[in-house]
């Protein structure tokens, strides 16, 4: 394929990601009436289905996971 070919399919995977996570409810909605760890548990169950990962809780929670994993490996 052509490279403009290649951005436009880009767009348009780009677009319908978008479209799908509005129609899904955030990991932080569903997961907002657990508390402590169970918080973390459902927001881990959450994030780690198809088409959530880009919401900013999966976001930070993989932040979080990436940053922990790096310390393990420094000490």
């Amino acid at each position: 394929p052509a490279p403009a070919e290649l951005a436009r399919d880009e767009v348009v995977s780009s677009a319908q990601g978008a479209a799908a996570r509005s129609r899904l409810t955030p990991p932080s909605e569903t997961c907002k009436d657990k508390i402590f760890l169970m918080k973390e548990f459902c927001l881990q169950n959450e994030c780690a289905k198809p088409g959530y990962q880009a919401f900013p809780a999966c976001v930070r929670l993989k932040e979080e996971a990436r940053l922990r994993d790096e310390s393990r490996v420094r000490n």
